[in-house]
C-alpha cells in the first residue's frame, strides 16, 4: 500500500508540472535571496578584517594621538630613550588614485629597518619585490606597490602614478612591484613608501599616524602600564583587535536590518509552500478519501504529504544556493557601495562562499518548507474518509469556525503589542514582533471576503450581469481555496506597501532636515573617501581667504574627527557657527537655548546627536569622558539634537572648546553666506579662485548639497528595493501558482458549466473576473496592513535599529501602485488557466477517476 500511496504523489505531480515548477522556483528564489544578502555580509566583513590585518600585520597594540597623528619624537623616545624594540612607525592615510577609475587605495608609510616580525611584506632584511632598497630609500617619492595593482594600472617599474588626499594633487614613482607568494594577504588596495616620503606626499610634516607595539602576553599589562608613565597625555594605547571591532560596531545594526529585511523573501516563500500542499491536498482530497476507505491510515497520509514537502524544499533549496551564490556577487557590490558611503572605506575583491552560510541557507530553506507542509499534511490525515469524499465539507467546515479565526487572529494580532512597546536591544525580536502582526491579520482574510464581497457582488452584478454576480458569488463559496490565494496577495504587496512607505517616510523627514539645516548659500571642502564623513582636510588660511571677499558676509567653520578611544569610535563636528536652529535642539534642566549657546562656545560642553544617545544609552546631563591631546577630558552633555547624517552618533562642540583639548588647525568644510543681492555662480568661481590651484576644492550651492545628499539616501535604499523586487518575484510566483490550483481544481465544476451553454470566451472571462475580483479584495486587504506594517518599521524597527526619529506619513503613490499591482497579478495569473480551461473538452472535465 506504501508504494501506491508514494505512487499517486508522482502521478500527481507528473499530471500538474507547472505547480511543481512554480513551488520549487518559490523556494529557490526565497533561499536564494537570504543566501546572497549573508554572503555579501560575510563577504563585506571577511573584506574588513582581511583589510585590519594587512594593516596590523602581527601588532597587538598601537599607540595613538590627536586628530592629525603625533609627532615622530615619541617614536625616538620609545625606541632610544625608553629602550622599547619591538616598535614601528606608521603613516596611513586613504588616497584617491586619479590614473584610470582605480579608486580608494591605503597609502602606508613604513620605516622598513623596523617591520621585522610586524609586516613582513616590505622588510629590509625581506626584501621580496623588484628594486633595490636603496631606491625605495633615497629616490623621491618613491613608492612599492602589488603586483595586482601594478596589474590593474598596466604599471612597471619606473612608472608614475598620480594621486589626491585632501584635495592635494601628487605624484608617485614605482621603485618597486611586489610578488606576493600564497600565503601573502591581498594587498591590492595598498601602497607602500618610506615614512619620510609618505609625510612629505601628505604634508604631514614631521607627523605619524601611530606607532604599532608587539607586546608578549604574560607581561602586556605591566608594559601598558610603564608606557603610559613616561609617554605623553595626548597617547592612547589600544589592542590592535580594537580597531575590528569598532569597524565592526559601526555596521552591527545595518547588517542585522539586512539579514532581516532579506528574510521577507522567505516568508512570502512560506506561503508559496503552504499554498502549494494545501491544494495538493485539496485537489486529491477524493483519492484520498478512497485510499482511506481502503485501509490507509491517517499517519501515512500526514507524512505522505510531508515527504513530497520535503523533496520540493530539498529541491528548491540546493537551487535557492546555486543563486544565492550568483546574486550574492551584485549583492556585495551593493552592500559595499552601502558602506563606503556610510561608514569607511572597504574594498571587496571576492565574494566568500563560506559553509556556514551555504547551511544556513540550506536549514531555512528545509525548515521553512516543512513547517509550511504542516497543517496541510495534519489536515489531510485527520479528515474521515468519508468526509474526505464530500466536497463540501471543507467549506462547511470553514464557515463553521469563521468566528473562531476572527478571535484567533485578533489575539495573535495584539500578542504583537507586549514586543513592540517594550523596550529591547534585540533588533532580532523586535523584527520577531512583525510576524504575529502579519499571522494575526491572515486570520483575519475570511471574515473580510465575506464582507468585501457582500459589498461589491451589487455593483459587479451590475457592470458584468450574470457572469460577474457567479464570479463574486464563487469566491464566497469556494472559501477554503480563496482565502489562502488571497491572503498570500495580500502579505506580498502589504509588504511592499510597507517597506516603499518606511523608506519614503525616511526620505522626506531627511529632506525636510537638510532643509532646515542648510541654511548658507555655498558649502565647500575637499574630497572626501566617506561620503557621510568629511574625512578630508584644508588649512584655515583658505577659509581667511574666502572670508575676505567682498561678497561674503559670514562663514561657519567646522571639522570633523573619528575619535578612537580605547577602541569606540566617537564622531566628533566642531563648529563655529553664526546661531542655533533652536527647532533642532532638545535641553533639559532648565537650560535655556542661550545658556546653551554660551556653554557650547565657552566651556567643555557637548551637544549629541539622537543616534549617539540611544546607542550609548546616555541623557542630557550625562557626562563624557573622552582622550585628547591634553588627556583625558570629562565633558557635560547639555543638549541633544535632531541629525540623520551618521547613525553611529554625532558629538557637536564649539569650535574654541575643540581647538583647547586638540593640537588641530585643520578644517573640514566651510558653510558661506552670501550678502544681498550676490550672485552664487559668480561667487562659487571667486571662492575656487581664492582657495588656489593647488588644492582640489569642492564648491557646492546649497540646493546641489541637497540634492546630492539625497542622491546618497538613494543609493544606500537601493539594496532594499532590490530585496522588496525580489520578495515581490517570489509573491507573484505564488499567486501564480494558488490561482492557478484553484481555477484548475474547479475543472469539473467548469465543465458542467460548458455543458449547459457557457462559451468559452464566457468562461475565459468568468476566471478572469474572479481572479481579478480576489486582487481587489487582497489589495483593500493590504492597505491597512500596508501602513500598520511601515508605522513599525518607522517608529520602532527603525528607533531600535538606528536611533532616529522619523515621521511617519501616508504615501498614497505607494498605496496607489500596491492596488495596481494586486489586481494586475491576479488578472495575469488567471490568464494561463482561463486559456486552458475554455480550450478543455467538457466531457473530460466531468469525467470521474
Amino acid at each position: 500500500m506504501g508504494f501506491t500511496v508514494n505512487l499517486s504523489s508522482l502521478r500527481y505531480y507528473l499530471k500538474n508540472p507547472m505547480q511543481l515548477i512554480l513551488s520549487i522556483v518559490g523556494v529557490a528564489l526565497g533561499v536564494g535571496v537570504v543566501v546572497s544578502i549573508d554572503l555579501a555580509n560575510e563577504s563585506a566583513y571577511e573584506a574588513f578584517k582581511l583589510s585590519m590585518r594587512s594593516v596590523s600585520g602581527n601588532a597587538t597594540h598601537y599607540i595613538s594621538g590627536g586628530p592629525n597623528g603625533f609627532s615622530d619624537s615619541v617614536y625616538r623616545q620609545l625606541k632610544v630613550d625608553m629602550g622599547f624594540r619591538k616598535a614601528a612607525p606608521v603613516v596611513e592615510k586613504f588616497i584617491r588614485i586619479k590614473d584610470g577609475k582605480f579608486g580608494v587605495v591605503t597609502l602606508m608609510g613604513i620605516d622598513p629597518f623596523a617591520e621585522q616580525g610586524f609586516r613582513n611584506y616590505v622588510n629590509a632584511d625581506d626584501f621580496n619585490f623588484g628594486g633595490a632598497l636603496g631606491d625605495f630609500i633615497m629616490s623621491e617619492n618613491a613608492v612599492i606597490i602589488p603586483k595586482d595593482l601594478a596589474n590593474e594600472l598596466n604599471k612597471s617599474i619606473g612608472d608614475t602614478i598620480i594621486a589626491e588626499s585632501d584635495g592635494k594633487i601628487f605624484t608617485m614613482s614605482i621603485a618597486g612591484i611586489i610578488e606576493p607568494d600564497e600565503n601573502s594577504i591581498d594587498l591590492k588596495n595598498f601602497v607602500f613608501t618610506d615614512i619620510s616620503t609618505a609625510q612629505h606626499l601628505l604634508g604631514m610634516g614631521d607627523m605619524i599616524s601611530r606607532i604599532d607595539l608587539m607586546l608578549p602576553e604574560e607581561y602586556e599589562k605591566q608594559i601598558i602600564y610603564e608606557l603610559k608613565q613616561k609617554l605623553p597625555d595626548y597617547a592612547n594605547i589600544n589592542p590592535s583587535a580594537a580597531r575590528s571591532k569598532a569597524g565592526s560596531g559601526m555596521t552591527e545594526s545595518f547588517r542585522i536590518n539586512l539579514a532581516a529585511m532579506s528574510l521577507l523573501a522567505l516568508i512570502v516563500g512560506i506561503f508559496l509552500i503552504y499554498n502549494t500542499m494545501t491544494f495538493a491536498v485539496v485537489r486529491r482530497r477524493r483519492y484520498i478519501g478512497l485510499l482511506r476507505s481502503l485501509g490507509v491510515t491517517g499517519n501515512e497520509i500526514y507524512f505522505l504529504v510531508l515527504r513530497e514537502a520535503f523533496i520540493i524544499g530539498l529541491i528548491g533549496t540546493f537551487l535557492g544556493i546555486v543563486i544565492g551564490i550568483q546574486l550574492g556577487y551584485f549583492m556585495t557590490n551593493l552592500v559595499t557601495k552601502v558602506i563606503n558611503d556610510m561608514y569607511f572605506v572597504l574594498q571587496v575583491q571576492t565574494v566568500e562562499v563560506s559553509s556556514l552560510s551555504l547551511l544556513k541557507g540550506m536549514v531555512l530553506g528545509l525548515a521553512a518548507t516543512v513547517i509550511a507542509a504542516l497543517k496541510p499534511a495534519h489536515e489531510a490525515g485527520k479528515v474521515p474518509a468519508g468526509m474526505a469524499l464530500v466536497r463540501s465539507s471543507q467549506e462547511k467546515k470553514l464557515k463553521s469556525q469563521i468566528s473562531k479565526f476572527n478571535i484567533f487572529g485578533i489575539i495573535i494580532f495584539l500578542s504583537a503589542l507586549p514586543i513592540l512597546i517594550v523596550e529591547t536591544d534585540s533588533i532580532y525580536l523586535t523584527y520577531l514582533g512583525v510576524v504575529p502582526v502579519i499571522l494575526g491579520f491572515s486570520l483575519l482574510i475570511p471574515q473580510f471576503i465575506i464582507v468585501i464581497v457582500a459589498i461589491i457582488k451589487p455593483v459587479v452584478s451590475k457592470l458584468f450581469g450574470t457572469i460577474g454576480s457567479m464570479a463574486a458569488r464563487s469566491i464566497v463559496t469556494q472559501l477554503s481555496r480563496t482565502t489562502i490565494a488571497v491572503a498570500a496577495l495580500c502579505v506580498a504587496v502589504s509588504a511592499a506597501i510597507g517597506i516603499g512607505t518606511m523608506v519614503k517616510s525616511f526620505r522626506n523627514t531627511v529632506d525636510d532636515w537638510l532643509h532646515f539645516r542648510l541654511k548658507a548659500d555655498i558649502y565647500a571642502s575637499v574630497p572626501t573617501n566617506v561620503s557621510r564623513f568629511n574625512d578630508g582636510t584644508f588649512s584655515r588660511d583658505i577659509a581667511a581667504r574666502i572670508l575676505e571677499l567682498d561678497e561674503v558676509r559670514a562663514m561657519n567653520l567646522y571639522r570633523e574627527y573619528q575619535l578612537n578611544d580605547g577602541g569606540r569610535i566617537y564622531h566628533l563636528l566642531a563648529a563655529q557657527v553664526q546661531s542655533f536652529e533652536h527647532e533642532q535642539f532638545k535641553t533639559e534642566g532648565g537650560i535655556s537655548m542661550d545658556e546653551l549657546w554660551d556653554k557650547f562656545q565657552n566651556e567643555n560642553s557637548i551637544i549629541m546627536s539622537e543616534s549617539f544617545a540611544f546607542k550609548n544609552k546616555v541623557e542630557v546631563g550625562d557626562t563624557l569622558s573622552l582622550v585628547t591631546d591634553k588627556g583625558r577630558v570629562t565633558f557635560n552633555i547639555d543638549g541633544l539634537y535632531y541629525d540623520y547624517s551618521s547613525d553611529i552618533g554625532l558629538l557637536m562642540l564649539g569650535m574654541n572648546t575643540y581647538l583647547k583639548h586638540f593640537d588641530d588647525e585643520m578644517l573640514s568644510g566651510i558653510a558661506v553666506f552670501a550678502k544681498e543681492g550676490v550672485n552664487i555662480d559668480s561667487l562659487e568661481r571667486k571662492i575656487k579662485i581664492a582657495a588656489g590651484d593647488d588644492i582640489e576644492f569642492l564648491i557646492r550651492s546649497n540646493k546641489r548639497l541637497i540634492d546630492g545628499s539625497i542622491e546618497i539616501f538613494d543609493r544606500t535604499f537601493i539594496i532594499t528595493n532590490v530585496l522588496q523586487l525580489l520578495a515581490i518575484s517570489v509573491a507573484f510566483i505564488g499567486i501564480l501558482s494558488a490561482l492557478m490550483a484553484l481555477q484548475l481544481e474547479r475543472a469539473r465544476e467548469f465543465g458542467v458549466l460548458r455543458s449547459i451553454g457557457m462559451t468559452p470566451a464566457q468562461l475565459r472571462k468568468l476566471v478572469i473576473l474572479q481572479t481579478g475580483i480576489m486582487g481587489f479584495i487582497a489589495a483593500i486587504a493590504a492597505l491597512p496592513l500596508g501602513n500598520i506594517l511601515a508605522y513599525i518599521l518607522v517608529t520602532v524597527v527603525n528607533k531600535r535599529s538606528f536611533g532616529w526619529t522619523v515621521n511617519f506619513e501616508f504615501i498614497p503613490e505607494y498605496m496607489l501602485q500596491g492596488f495596481v499591482v494586486s489586481i494586475l497579478a491576479s488578472v495575469l495569473a488567471g490568464i494561463y488557466p482561463a486559456i486552458k480551461l475554455s480550450q478543455s473538452s467538457p466531457a473530460n472535465s466531468l469525467r470521474e477517476e
